[in-house]
């Protein structure tokens, strides 16, 4: 899967904000990304995706 790192300074602030209520990550760093899928099941339906 491909994957573009990007910088965002929201991103990064989400990020924080979410750990900081007590989210966990696998990762010792968090570094903003956008991952790209080309195997999408053909029925999903993309106008029910929700921006966060």
């Amino acid at each position: 899967m491909p994957s573009c790192r990007c910088a965002s300074t929201h991103a990064v602030s989400r990020h924080r904000s979410m750990v900081d209520a007590g989210g966990s990550h696998d990762f010792d760093e968090y570094h903003p990304h956008v991952t790209i899928s080309f195997d999408v099941p053909a029925n999903t339906d993309l106008t029910a995706l929700k921006p966060y």
